[in-house]
């Protein structure tokens, strides 16, 4: 189970954009699925899955990603218990949030505790910590946020949160006099030291079983075996964003 709230690092002195410098722990569904719910006590919650997002927040973590799933029974994207008192107060993160791709709109069309897209945004506004609504398709977000602090929805200083968290970061990072990194940073997308680095931590993921005692009817003679609904999936080995969300 994994609780998805990426965290990103602030970048070196030769970068100008914020960046992931660790693994992101996170609380998953028990079925697998990025969005299904999860249900956990307060003592797992903060005994086994929060030790890693202190510890980034501690280290200097300056944006957050949000995640799909509900927390027994509330969106994470509408749940103050986590996204408030939990990441801004407990744990201090004064960085910018951002949403997951879409995620706002799936309080509607996915988790049904929004009755529309405008609902499901006012319902974000008022009970998370969101700063940034990543929406990959269009900007009705925009307009959404318009009528409702016209109708008092919305309040302006909710607005001025989210503005200070974002403008803040980018003031650390200089992002107002260097917009974008430097060619000089191209070199290093995909470099020598940036292959071994993944080639370490693959090797570090894998586990080694022994088959003591022949538990598995295992062929002696052979010295690769491939098990599971993914071997044969080119999609899943590449990651979930190779392929159709699921």
């Amino acid at each position: 189970m994994r609780l998805n709230l990426t965290l990103s690092f602030a970048a070196s002195s030769s970068s100008c954009l914020p960046r992931c410098r660790s693994a992101c722990p996170s609380i998953g569904s028990a079925g697998g699925v990025d969005r299904d719910p999860v249900t956990l006590t307060q003592h797992e919650l903060q005994n086994h899955f929060m030790p890693p997002f202190k510890a980034a927040i501690d280290a200097g973590a300056m944006t957050g990603m949000d995640t799909y799933i509900s927390f027994n029974g509330v969106p994470m994207s509408s749940n103050p218990s986590l996204s408030k008192d939990l990441l801004r107060t407990d744990l201090m993160f004064d960085g910018f949030l951002v949403s997951d791709w879409d995620e706002i709109n799936l309080m509607n069309s996915y988790h049904h505790n929004a009755s529309s897209d405008q609902d499901a945004v006012k319902k974000a506004m008022q009970g998370s910590s969101i700063d940034i609504s990543m929406v990959p398709y269009d900007s009705t977000f925009i307009g959404f946020m318009k009528s409702l602090y016209t109708a008092g929805q919305v309040p302006l200083d909710r607005m001025k949160t989210s503005a200070k968290h974002i403008v803040e970061v980018k003031l650390k990072q200089n992002l107002y006099s260097v917009p974008v990194p430097s060619a000089e940073l191209v070199n290093q997308l995909g470099d020598v030291a940036s292959q071994a680095a993944a080639l370490n931590i693959a090797r570090e993921s894998l586990v080694l079983v022994k088959n003591a005692n022949n538990v598995l009817p295992l062929d002696p003679t052979k010295k690769v075996f491939l098990t599971g609904a993914s071997m044969d999936d080119i999609g899943l080995l590449c990651g979930g964003w190779k392929c159709s969300s699921k």
